[in-house]
């Protein structure tokens, strides 16, 4: 059984720090989600943990094992899916078994080991075909199959799933959740907010600027964000996040837009009032609802998902986004006014100073 575990870890390059003292550990057996905006500084974390950089200061252990030897993969620590690094005129399976003797199969035990990843993710029909002549899919799918059968402590994935089809990333998911809990190994992906991975993980860590934000199950980060900054990169979509005063009746604008909930008041005149895109509802030009939120939005894109109904406008001049699991109604369109309640409960308030909870 492996962990993953970073204790300050920095990494410097010429133009600044990239990481500035990332920790967090992922237990065995769990898959981990490191989630952030372009240039957050994940693709890096994860050449660390993968043994391909070395830190400029800090620790990275797999299991009992602290990474000493960097830039070579280092039989039973970690493996990274590297699509690129398949030899193209090899056929996947020679790609998938090459290697095996070095991380402790030879022989049947390596193909008996490839035969199994391969079925598993449906590569048994393209064994046989050159990595050049396959599609992205399939040789992403051969490089999750060869890093598995190398049964390192750590799988690193960089944002390779997010090309996959809908079928292809539940095999892969799938194969990779099995191999996991067979070996105690440890994955770790790094993707965008509001990406599908993270309804497999168990650990998110939220990344921005190089600074980890916060740890936590996913559920966790989208229930209750430590701050202003892990809101906006949790959820299908980021936060609402409104500057308010408090006032009597609840909490306004500074333009006097009066927005209700009373019952989120603080004991400070000014404040952050956060809500989920996905938590607004129409409540036409009633109240809000009890101890809820009430936003007068002017419509400005009214946008048919299928299913859903995403629309953007503004509250006293204050950008907000809302997402319906419904169809708009045949008369909301740009230039519209749209009264949306949030209940008390998906409602969030942080300091208008430092962002963080309150």
């Amino acid at each position: 059984m492996s962990a993953v575990t970073l204790t300050d870890v920095v990494k410097t390059y010429s133009g600044g720090a990239v990481l500035k003292g990332a920790s967090f550990a992922v237990p065995a057996g769990a898959l981990c989600a490191v989630t952030g905006p372009a240039g957050a500084g994940a693709s890096t974390l994860l050449r660390l943990i993968a043994g391909l950089e070395r830190p400029t200061s800090g620790e990275i252990a797999i299991g009992e094992t602290p990474l000493r030897s960097f830039g070579t993969a280092v039989p039973g620590l970690a493996a990274m899916v590297a699509p690129d690094g398949l030899k193209p005129r090899a056929n996947l399976y020679a790609n998938i078994v090459r290697g095996l003797p070095r991380f402790g199969a030879e022989g049947r035990a390596a193909e008996t080991r490839v035969l199994a990843l391969a079925d598993a993710l449906g590569l048994g029909p393209l064994l046989a075909r050159r990595a050049r002549d396959v599609s992205t899919s399939a040789r992403i799918l051969a490089a999750l199959a060869q890093a598995l059968a190398r049964r390192p402590g750590a799988i690193v994935i960089d944002g390779a799933f997010a090309a996959l089809g809908v079928e292809d990333r539940a095999r892969a998911v799938k194969a990779l959740r099995a191999h996991l809990a067979e070996t105690g190994a440890v994955a770790v992906v790094a993707g965008r907010p509001g990406d599908e991975i993270l309804r497999s993980a168990d650990l998110q860590v939220a990344l921005d600027g190089g600074e980890v934000l916060q740890v936590g199950a996913p559920d966790e980060l989208y229930r209750r964000p430590a701050d202003v900054r892990v809101a906006r990169l949790t959820g299908p979509a980021g936060m609402n996040v409104l500057p308010v005063r408090a006032n009597q009746t609840g909490l306004s604008l500074e333009d006097g837009t009066w927005l209700g909930a009373a019952s989120v008041m603080t004991a400070k005149t000014h404040g952050l009032l956060g809500v989920r895109p996905e938590r607004l509802f129409p409540i036409g030009e009633g109240l809000p609802p009890e101890n809820g939120a009430r936003l007068p939005v002017d419509v400005t894109v009214v946008s048919w998902l299928g299913a859903e109904t995403w629309i953007e406008g503004f509250v006293g001049g204050v950008p907000v986004a809302a997402r319906f699991a419904a169809a708009a109604p045949d008369d909301l369109a740009p230039g519209a006014r749209l009264i949306l309640g949030a209940d008390r409960r998906d409602l969030h308030m942080f300091d208008a100073v430092t962002e963080a909870r309150v």
